[in-house]
């Protein structure tokens, strides 16, 4: 898997040509990191992509829906063979996840978000 870098804000990288791609297993962590960080309405190439977090953080059982969408994401990725670790929290409104995955590459990445 061949991904856009990122800077420290989570924004696209752009100029510096092929050094702006991660490959292998950190474009496979860079992928599901920024699906894990895309609200639900708020991305401008697709509105319908997305975790709804905004909604389904004050609903009962809110946390439950959150985590089986984020191990969706997960689950629907073409390089990760196995997941090996979730676990998540909810404070104050806020959601907290650390998510470790195995990779095609043969290695464990940790996610968090």
């Amino acid at each position: 898997m061949r991904v856009r870098t990122l800077d420290s804000d989570w924004d696209w990288q752009f100029g510096r040509s092929r050094s702006d791609y991660a490959k292998e297993s950190l474009g496979t962590a860079y992928d599901v990191k920024q699906k894990l960080l895309c609200w639900y309405n708020d991305c401008f190439f697709d509105m319908l992509e997305g975790i709804d977090y905004k909604n389904l953080l004050g609903q009962k059982g809110g946390k439950a829906t959150i985590d089986a969408a984020v191990q969706k994401v997960i689950a629907v990725q073409p390089d990760i063979v196995e997941l090996v670790y979730f676990d998540s929290s909810v404070d104050n409104r806020k959601y907290t996840a650390t998510i470790r995955f195995k990779t095609t590459y043969n290695e464990t990445i940790e996610v968090r978000i």
